[in-house]
């Protein structure tokens, strides 16, 4: 699939047609590149060793790329003829066409809506007790890593460009900045924060100037991901991006699917934004796959939770409502959680700060709260990070979830095209991410800490004085380094 910007003029023009009485038009199908090709491998055929031969074989014209860890196999150029051919080798388990994606597109009032502040504010801001920051795989148009917002946070080292493999992963569209800035900008004082301000930042260009992307080139940046994760450090994938299409189920229905399952199968956390066509999710991937985490658009003007402060026209989406689901958000049962993802402010790939809209401006903020439940429990597997999302999530009456949707809870409303809003059409309500609920019930998960903790006696020449057998107290401060706590007195077992 590749993945395109969302033209601003088409959005518009389709309301206005509808607005009108005028039938809008079926939308035209995405263009598919007619020469490249993705092949898997048998399981023990050594992709990197056997792919140009296979190819040059085969009367492929090049060799585009090779995929080690979440799928063997490669991407080749080449025409239907070389395709049947390498079908033939029994070394070759499919050959499937790079199919094409489009990028969802569309402050930090977002990340107060969240409690993203009060989360950081307790301790909580995408770093392990260890001081290890979780990675953040940002894949999209690349990262302006000198922005100064976001350069201490972007692990330059990590980087990858899928697109130019011999550039680093600069951003020449300005989706991806936008994007990373709400994961990880920095707490410092100006500009804006991100939901998990000391998370690390790896930009995968996935995605080139005008938004375009390939199967290919999201699978190069997932078996990137892979191979940085193989080090143990929690690892989130964010997926601001995808494509309608037809797909059967299962982990072999595509060579994106396989590639998603083995990264699930190695504890990354995957998030995925649900598209802004104002239809259904379930066909839009990758945030259809069970594997990741698909976020809906959310709208909120205030930081604040409670009644609606009203509806605001805007020259791209036209008429938006507090505290309700942006009209162009995909719904449907595919969606896990939904989050801030109209008018958000974040940075820009200029060096400033910029407002956008979008499911893909969802997506991050779910994802940095994913970045604060691993910092705060590096142990929890995907399953358990998603979870924990749909069950700590705000519903419309303001009770916790406590389950995969707000049954029972209320249901939010949708803002429509023109003016007001109305119902959710769809009849499930997913709840809105919580960080702070998260982040607690992380902690609870971990268990209780069992590990004394060293304590510290403070203060010169501290005075002893004998309790009783075997014990001394000392009347000098003391302090423990895993609570902070600090005693005036403290007994010690001196038998």
């Amino acid at each position: 699939m590749r993945t395109r910007l969302t033209s601003v003029f088409t959005v518009i023009l389709m309301v206005i047609a509808i607005a009108s009485g005028i039938a809008a038009a079926e939308p035209v199908a995405s263009e598919e590149t007619n020469d490249s090709w993705i092949v898997t491998l048998v399981p023990g055929t050594p992709a990197p060793a056997v792919a140009a031969g296979l190819v040059s074989r085969s009367g492929g014209s090049s060799l585009d790329g090779v995929f080690e860890h979440v799928l063997n196999g490669f991407v080749f150029s080449g025409n239907e003829a070389a395709a049947a051919a390498l079908q033939k080798n029994p070394n070759v388990v499919s050959v499937t066409r790079n199919g094409t994606m489009r990028l969802a597109e569309t402050q930090p009032e977002g990340t107060l809506r969240i409690e993203a502040d009060d989360t950081n504010g307790a301790g909580f801001t995408g770093m392990t007790e260890t001081g290890t920051p979780v990675r953040v795989a940002v894949l999209d148009s690349g990262v302006l890593a000198t922005h100064a917002d976001l350069a201490p946070n972007v692990a330059v080292g990590e980087g990858k460009n899928c697109i130019d493999p011999n550039s680093s992963p600069d951003d020449d569209n300005g989706h991806g900045t936008h994007v990373a800035g709400t994961v990880a900008a920095l707490l410092n004082g100006t500009g804006v924060v991100g939901v998990a301000p000391n998370a690390s930042i790896a930009a995968i260009k996935t995605f080139d100037q005008s938004g375009n992307g390939s199967d290919a080139q999201i699978i190069c940046g997932l078996d990137h991901v892979a191979a940085l994760a193989a080090d143990g450090v929690p690892t989130v994938v964010n997926m601001s991006f995808g494509e309608m299409r037809s797909e059967a189920a299962g982990c072999s229905s595509s060579p994106l699917h396989e590639a998603i399952c083995s990264l699930h199968a190695m504890g990354v956390v995957m998030v995925a934004a649900t598209g802004n066509d104002g239809g259904s999710a379930t066909s839009f991937y990758p945030a259809a796959y069970p594997e990741t985490t698909a976020v809906s658009a959310f709208t909120d003007f205030n930081g604040q939770g409670g009644a609606s402060s009203g509806c605001t026209l805007f020259p791209d989406i036209l008429n938006a409502c507090d505290e309700t689901l942006g009209w162009f958000s995909n719904d449907g049962p595919k969606v896990d959680v939904t989050a801030p993802g109209v008018n958000v402010l974040s940075t820009t790939y200029d060096g400033g700060y910029g407002y956008k809209t979008g499911t893909s401006m969802a997506a991050p903020h779910v994802a940095g709260v994913a970045a604060l439940v691993l910092g705060a429990n590096p142990q929890l597997n995907p399953t358990t990070v998603k979870s924990v999302l749909t069950n700590t999530g705000e519903c419309p009456d303001g009770a916790m979830a406590g389950a995969e949707t707000c049954v029972g809870h209320g249901a939010w409303d949708v803002a429509n095209p023109l003016m007001g809003s109305s119902p959710e059409p769809d009849g499930i309500t997913e709840p809105l991410v919580d960080a702070f609920a998260a982040t607690q019930m992380a902690v609870a998960l971990a268990g209780p800490d069992e590990t004394p903790p060293v304590i510290t006696l403070l203060g010169a020449n501290p005075q002893y004085v004998i309790v009783g057998d075997g014990y001394v107290e000392q009347n000098a401060t003391a302090f423990d380094d895993r609570d902070g706590d600090i005693s005036s007195s403290i007994v010690i077992d001196a038998s």
